[in-house]
């Protein structure tokens, strides 16, 4: 079962039509994201803390609907790809119950100076135990 993350629409999310921006959703990924890897009991900053960094290297996201201000979002997250220098999150954001997206991200692991390397021993654990509790694998 994935993680789940609930966010109400905010006005500010909306354009002129009334309907979400499309750049909200890499928004509301992010938040996701974040909240996975707390869900664990580590959050993405105790993983800044130790000099790394999960670059965004790739995003796709499939539009199959709309949300408008007030709206309930809530987003499934998973791992569905980890490895010795990065990984793979997927996502599906639904509005009141309907789907309205599908996508990933995939991430490679930088020192702070941005040069990639490898995921320490310690946090690669984390993030296959993760990929294990929410994939049901």
């Amino acid at each position: 079962m994935p993680s789940r993350t609930t966010l109400d629409v905010r006005y500010v999310e909306t354009d002129a039509m009334g309907i979400v921006h499309h750049s909200n959703f890499l928004h509301w990924m992010e938040v996701a994201r974040t909240d996975f890897m707390k869900d664990g009991g580590k959050s993405y900053r105790d993983f800044e803390s130790k000099g790394l960094r999960l670059v965004v290297i790739g995003v796709e996201v499939v539009y199959r609907g709309s949300a408008r201000y007030g709206d309930r979002i809530q987003i499934e997250t998973d791992l569905i790809k980890i490895h010795s220098r990065g990984g793979t999150f997927r996502y599906r954001i639904f509005a009141e119950e309907r789907l309205i997206a599908t996508g990933h991200t995939e991430h490679l692991t930088t020192d702070t100076s941005g040069r990639t390397i490898s995921i320490p021993p310690e946090w690669l654990d984390y993030l296959k135990h993760l990929h294990t509790l929410y994939s049901g694998a």
